[in-house]
């Protein structure tokens, strides 16, 4: 379809060797843009975000290759931020200031007993980076 995204169903056989794999961003035939994407090697099969580029259809033959795969490394766990940190009670404080006076105290201190406890949801740098189990 043209300029559209889609997501192709890509089947093959993807060893299992314990390693973490990801399509490498591509362009396999003019204006058809492969993504990045993370690989399952546990299935037979894998979703490839596709996007056409052009005004008109892109037609695939079966067996070329979409994108080479890369190794990747990945993270496991999150770590939690340190409610200590001066940038955590800073932002905390930030929030906080700005709530409206009209707001009773009990509320606010219930607005704080819920940031403390949801803080691993907040971005506190820029270099912050965010973990998912897909």
């Amino acid at each position: 379809m043209p300029n559209c995204q889609l997501t192709s169903i890509i089947y093959g056989h993807f060893a299992s060797t314990g390693e973490q794999w990801t399509t490498v961003h591509s362009e396999p035939v003019p204006g058809l843009r492969v993504a990045r994407t993370l690989i399952s090697t546990d299935t037979a099969s894998a979703a490839v975000p596709l996007c056409n580029l052009t005004k008109s259809p892109i037609w695939l033959r079966r067996g070329p290759s979409l994108s080479a795969l890369q190794s990747v490394e990945s993270v496991n766990t999150a770590q939690k931020p340190d409610a200590t940190s001066d940038a955590v009670r800073e932002q905390h404080n930030t929030m906080l200031h700005r709530v409206d006076n009209s707001v009773k105290p009990e509320v606010k201190a219930k607005l704080e007993a819920l940031l403390r406890l949801y803080q691993d949801v907040f971005s506190y740098s820029e270099f912050d980076l965010g973990c998912t189990s897909l």
